[in-house]
């Protein structure tokens, strides 16, 4: 069976130099395909860049998102391995489910290092996990 692993980060503004998204609209959609059928599907539509920035039910104030997605044979005790793993610092930013064909792993937060430091943590244990491959990040992500 084939393997994938992915993940999008997406910034809303540039919170580093202060600067917040205070208008405009985010469009993203998002289909994960195998034998012509959708294993994995989800799209994310706001036009009101301020009041979803800062509702507590979508954003809450936190401008960076990420998800990764592993796209697979189901793989046992991942998710409990990822999240023991992370331990206390993904507490609040940073969650992990496994759904029937899919393990995704989700961050909402302050800083792109931070999602970045989790998200590659995550992704060396589904590498090693999912693909049977010791987990060396490409050197192109040191740049």
């Amino acid at each position: 069976m084939k393997r994938s692993i992915g993940w999008d980060f997406v910034s809303l503004g540039r919170p580093a130099a202060g600067e917040r998204f205070a208008g405009g609209r985010l469009r993203q959609r998002v289909e994960i395909v195998r034998g012509g059928e959708p294993i994995w599907f989800e799209q994310v539509a706001f036009s009101r860049a301020p009041e979803a920035l800062d509702a507590p039910f979508i954003f809450a104030g936190r401008p960076i998102m990420g998800t990764m997605v592993y796209a697979g044979p189901a793989l046992e005790n991942t998710v409990e391995r990822i999240r023991n793993h992370l331990g206390e610092a993904a507490h609040g930013v940073f969650s992990v489910s496994q759904l029937e064909r899919v393990i995704v792993c989700r961050y909402l937060g302050q800083r792109m290092s931070e999602g970045k430091a989790l998200f590659l943590q995550a992704w060396s244990i589904l590498r090693e996990q999912g693909l049977m491959k010791k987990a060396v990040a490409p050197r192109i992500w040191a740049t």
